[in-house]
C-alpha cells in the first residue's frame, strides 16, 4: 500500500465569518493528495484562522522562505519569495470570467497563465454532495518535456472550498524541469463534519502500556575523528504508563547491549511527555512553524531549555503492516532557534541541527542531534500490545539474556495476581519477593506461574526466581 506524506499550509483570512466558495473556509482544515518524488503520495493541509494575520516575508529560514496566503473580500492572494508578483483567485467569478496571473520568475520558460470558471455543477466528495465551480488553466507559453498545467483543473466547492488544485507556487515558479499536478482533497474537518483523513491529537502519539517493548540502536559519531565512535542497542520495557492532562509519564527498564556484547541494566527509567511541550510540534501543519521545548536523548523532553523555533517537515501516513491501522508519521527539525519573548527576536545557534521524528503507534521513534557529529537513537523494533514489528532481540545469546533479566511480569501495577512468564519451564523454582529496601518479603516455590500479592502492601517489589537454569529477576508495582 502506498505512503502517504502531508505538507501542510496556513490559510490567513483577513475577514470575521465564512462566506460560499471560499478557497479555505474559516476554522476547517482541509487534507490534499500530494504526489511525491519517491513514487508515493504527500498530503497538504489548509487550515482556516480567522484572526490573524501573516504578512509577506522574505525570511530564509531552513533553506525555506516564508510565503503568505490572505483573502480580501471574494480575492485570495498568494505571494511567495520567488515572484515580486502574487498569485490571486476570484472564488465569486462567474462561468466564462477569466484573468491572467503574471510571474516574474527568472527561470521561466513563459510567464502567464489564463484562469478560466468554465462550469458550475453539483458533484460528490468524500460522501458530501455539493456545487462547485471549475476552472481550466492555459499558460501562453510551453516548456520541452514538461507535464502543463492545462492538464488539470481548479474545483471550488460552495461550502467546503478547494477540492481539487494545482498548488499555488506553481503559477509563479514554473521552471521547464517541474511537471505541473493537481491535489485532491482526501479529508476535512471543520468541526461540525469530518470527513476522510483526520490529523493525530497529542493524546494519540503517547498511547504505549506497561510490557510494550521499543528496541532502539544508538549511534555516535563524532565529528572529531580523534574520538571514539559508538554503537549500542537498547531494550526498553514500559512498566508504568501514567496519563495527565498536561503529559504523559514512562516508566520503563533498559537492558543496554554495549559494542562489546556486554550487557548493563537500569531500572525504574522515566519519559515524561508533557502537552505544553509537545503539543503545537505534533499537531501542527508540515511545512510550516511552531514553539516548543528543545529534546535531549536521555529524558526527551528536557524542562530547563529555552522555548525553540521549530519547522515541521513532512507528515508521512500509511497503514499498520500487521493490523492495517493508519499510522501518521511526523517529522519535525530546529537548529536551536531560540525565541526571546521580551524581544519578540529570533536567535540563531550555527553548526546545530536537531530532528525529530513521532508516530502515532510508537511515539517518539527517532531522535538525532548533529551538533558537530552524528547522535541517533532510532527505534528498529516494538512489541506493541503483543504485536511485533521487527526484531526486538538483542545480539547476544538468548540465555545470557534470560539468565539475567528476563523475567515478564504482568500485570503491572498489579492488585491481587501477577503472572510470570519465561522462555524455560520455571514451575517449581525457588521463588523469592523483595521490596523496594531489599527486604525479603515472600518465600516459596512457584507452582503455577501466577503468585498472590494480596498480602503486600502497595509499593515496588522485586521477584527472583532460581532454577536448575539459572536465575531470573523481574519487578512490579502493587496497587
Amino acid at each position: 500500500m502506498k505512503n502517504i506524506i502531508f505538507c501542510l499550509f496556513i490559510l490567513i483570512a483577513l475577514k470575521s465569518n465564512s462566506t460560499d466558495w471560499d478557497l479555505f473556509p474559516l476554522e476547517q482544515r482541509s487534507y490534499f493528495s500530494y504526489p511525491h518524488f519517491l513514487a508515493e503520495q504527500e498530503l497538504n493541509l489548509y487550515y482556516g484562522f480567522s484572526c490573524f494575520k501573516w504578512p509577506k516575508q522574505s525570511q530564509l529560514f531552513y533553506n525555506k522562505l516564508i510565503d503568505s496566503l490572505g483573502t480580501i473580500g471574494d480575492t485570495t492572494f498568494y505571494y511567495s519569495a520567488e515572484s515580486t508578483l502574487p498569485f490571486y483567485f476570484f472564488t465569486n467569478a462567474q462561468v466564462g470570467q477569466s484573468w491572467t496571473i503574471t510571474s516574474d520568475y527568472w527561470a521561466n520558460d513563459y510567464n502567464e497563465i489564463a484562469i478560466t470558471c468554465d462550469s458550475i455543477y453539483q458533484t460528490s466528495f468524500l460522501g458530501i454532495t455539493d456545487s462547485v465551480k471549475s476552472f481550466s488553466m492555459v499558460p501562453n507559453g510551453m516548456s520541452a518535456n514538461q507535464v502543463p498545467i492545462s492538464n488539470f483543473r481548479m474545483i471550488l466547492s460552495k461550502n467546503y472550498g478547494i477540492i481539487e488544485m494545482v498548488p499555488f507556487a506553481m503559477f509563479l515558479e514554473h521552471h521547464p524541469s517541474i511537471d505541473f499536478f493537481s491535489m485532491q482533497i482526501v479529508g476535512l474537518d471543520n468541526g461540525a463534519i469530518q470527513r476522510g483523513y483526520s490529523q493525530p491529537l497529542f493524546a494519540d502519539y503517547f498511547k504505549l502500556s506497561a510490557g510494550d517493548i521499543l528496541f532502539w540502536h544508538y549511534h555516535r559519531y563524532p565529528s572529531n575523528i580523534q574520538q571514539p565512535r559508538i554503537e549500542e542497542n537498547y531494550r526498553d520495557t514500559i512498566t508504568a504508563a501514567d496519563f495527565y492532562a498536561d503529559s504523559v509519564v514512562y516508566t520503563y527498564d533498559r537492558v543496554i547491549e554495549h559494542e562489546d556484547l556486554s550487557l548493563s541494566f537500569q531500572y525504574g527509567n522515566h519519559k515524561y511527555f508533557r502537552r505544553a511541550d509537545l503539543e503545537l510540534i505534533v499537531e501542527s501543519a508540515p511545512d510550516w512553524f511552531t514553539f516548543g521545548t528543545d529534546h535531549n536523548l536521555d529524558s526527551y523532553i528536557s524542562s530547563y531549555n529555552p522555548t525553540y523555533y521549530w519547522s515541521t517537515l513532512e507528515m508521512l501516513v500509511g497503514a499498520d503492516s500487521i493490523t492495517g491501522d493508519t499510522i501518521t508519521t511526523i517529522r519535525a527539525i530546529t537548529a536551536d532557534n531560540a525565541l526571546d519573548t521580551v524581544s519578540c527576536a529570533l536567535g540563531m545557534t550555527a553548526d546545530i541541527f536537531r530532528e525529530i521524528i513521532f508516530n502515532n503507534k510508537e511515539g517518539i521513534i527517532s531522535y538525532c542531534d548533529y551538533a558537530w557529529g552524528d547522535d541517533c537513537l532510532e527505534l528498529v523494533g516494538s512489541r506493541i500490545n503483543g504485536i511485533q514489528n521487527g526484531n526486538i532481540s538483542l545480539d547476544v545469546d538468548d540465555m545470557q539474556i534470560s539468565s539475567l533479566n528476563e523475567l515478564i511480569i504482568y500485570p503491572s501495577p498489579v492488585s491481587n495476581i501477577i503472572k510470570v512468564s519465561s522462555r524455560f519451564n520455571l514451575i517449581n523454582s525457588d521463588l523469592e519477593i523483595y521490596n523496594c529496601v531489599g527486604k525479603l518479603m515472600k518465600k516459596s516455590k512457584l507452582i503455577l506461574p501466577e503468585i498472590s500479592v494480596s498480602d503486600l502492601s502497595a509499593g515496588i517489589y522485586f521477584v527472583k526466581l532460581n532454577s536448575t537454569q539459572g536465575s531470573y529477576a523481574g519487578k512490579f508495582i502493587k496497587e
